[in-house]
């Protein structure tokens, strides 16, 4: 049997999507022709075993080269065989966080903690109202703390700007040292950095009287003229006991390096989705291909109207407003998918998840909107606020059935069929590759498999699944350029 699914969304595509299953007439299985030529991955035994390692075939048998030596597995004793991705390499930490660590405090020693915030830049004119609320505007102090990107190589100058006392250290020289309250001035010192270099940095400040607040830090350099140090070259990396605030705007993007948003996942702030990564990894840590995104936050509109939402993606995406699925389009092609309107109210946040997946190839991702005041544009971070970071992993579905080659005796070679016929079931869409012969191949699975949709699925009957879970039998015929070819009274 086969089953298809094609996005029930608006200005969709039909494609090869959700599931994709064989049965019948498929029996047999040859492997001395399958091209497995020291492709990594990881192969579990029917007794538990797990081996990792390049794995290639031989006759009836695989042969996985790893660090504990060779070993070779025979087909019945094999359970599960999955390839890692090529750029498969280890999870990084969580994206460092632009701006500094600023911690405010109620005296104007640096004693009596009141707050703390991640500050994007340090140019502030407070005037006579409160830093934050609870420090008072006069009396207090601030010390900020974190990380200076280079831009270049030489030597650079920083200047501070402050209506009272302040000292700047930069890779823990003490470069102004101003701590008296003298009224407005301003004070630099100058050091070598090399480019793209990341350097300690802390700011401390304190305002004693009752002249207007101010503080402000500005550098020049090489070929940079003087002017405020911006928030792309400030970082804020995580402090043991005290994680930094999400930015005020943007999205929380989650990367996974499964095509199903499941298994661990890096975090990474994304002021707008508005990306193009072509043949490139969407971050480090994950591979080219086969990865997921899922971004959560708010959007709060400017104007109560229609907005009319538009993605632009490869492959497959989803978009949720408030609950409401407006956008679906979980199929491995590229797409361009717009939603029917929806009436939101100015000022009122909305809550957002969208999500987007890889199959193979290039990939992108891009979010728009317009309204009857708004022209079609990218959601713009602005009107963005993330959401919170989930903790530990996310899991697939129990007796989820990966992506694959199942064969009839339940074993799986997680290994993704690109054309296939009542003979032969081929990797590749070219026929001149060496293929799989068909003996006991039960099943091809393009999606993950839940057991709620195999239960859809009667035994022993060729088929076709629809997006409604609605099972129609028919004759499978083969499948070729990502087209399913099926034989039924129906079709």
């Amino acid at each position: 049997m086969i089953s298809t699914t094609r996005s029930a969304g608006r200005g969709s595509r039909p494609g090869l999507t959700e599931k994709l299953i064989f049965s019948g007439a498929l029996t047999g299985l040859l492997l001395a022709s399958l091209n497995l030529q020291g492709a990594r991955g990881l192969l579990e035994t029917l007794d538990g075993q797990k081996l990792e390692g390049d794995i290639r075939a031989d006759g009836s048998s695989f042969v996985v080269t790893g660090t504990n030596g060779v070993r070779k597995v025979a087909l019945d004793q094999l359970r599960l065989l999955r390839f890692l991705p090529e750029a498969n390499q280890a999870p990084e930490a969580d994206h460092p966080v632009h701006g500094l660590h600023g911690y405010y405090f109620q005296n104007i020693d640096l004693s009596g903690l009141v707050a703390y915030r991640l500050d994007p830049q340090i140019n502030f004119r407070w005037g006579a109202g409160e830093p934050v609320p609870g420090v008072g505007p006069n009396n207090f102090s601030v010390r900020w703390e974190g990380q200076v990107k280079a831009p270049g190589t030489g030597r650079f100058t920083f200047q501070t700007t402050s209506d009272a006392g302040m000292r700047l250290w930069v890779n823990q020289q003490l470069l102004v040292n101003q701590w008296t309250n003298a009224g407005r001035r301003k004070a630099e010192g100058s050091l070598d950095l090399q480019q793209d270099k990341k350097y300690e940095i802390k700011l401390e400040y304190f305002d004693s009287a009752a002249a207007a607040a101010a503080i402000q830090l500005d550098w020049s350099g090489p070929n940079l003229p003087h002017g405020p140090v911006p928030t792309e070259k400030l970082y804020a990396p995580a402090r043991a006991g005290l994680q930094a605030p999400p930015p005020a705007h943007g999205l929380l993007g989650l990367y996974f390096d499964e095509p199903d948003l499941s298994g661990p996942f890096l975090t990474r702030y994304d002021a707008t989705v508005d990306f193009d990564w072509g043949e490139k990894p969407p971050r480090d840590g994950l591979g080219r291909e086969k990865f997921s995104v899922r971004w959560v936050g708010h959007l709060t509109p400017q104007f109560g109207e229609e907005y009319i939402f538009r993605t632009v993606m490869d492959d497959c995406v989803r978009l949720w407003i408030n609950d409401k699925l407006l956008i679906d389009g979980w199929t491995e092609e590229p797409s361009t998918l717009d939603s029917n309107p929806i009436r939101l109210t100015a000022g009122q946040p909305c809550a957002v998840r969208l999500e987007m997946a890889n199959a193979r190839g290039n990939s992108k991702a891009k979010w728009y909107w317009s309204s009857p005041s708004t022209p079609r544009a990218l959601v713009p971070a602005s009107r963005l606020r993330p959401g919170e970071r989930p903790t530990g992993s996310i899991t697939p579905p129990k007796k989820s059935i990966p992506v694959g080659v199942m064969l009839t005796g339940g074993s799986i070679l997680a290994r993704r069929a690109q054309q296939a016929d009542d003979a032969t079931v081929r990797f590749s869409e070219s026929t001149k590759e060496p293929g799989l012969s068909a003996y006991h191949v039960a099943r091809l699975v393009y999606q993950p498999l839940t057991a709620e949709l195999e239960s859809r699925i009667p035994r022993g009957r060729m088929g076709v699944l629809l997006p409604n879970k609605e099972f129609v039998e028919s004759e499978f015929k083969g499948v070729q350029y990502g087209r399913v070819k099926m034989s039924s009274v129906l079709f």
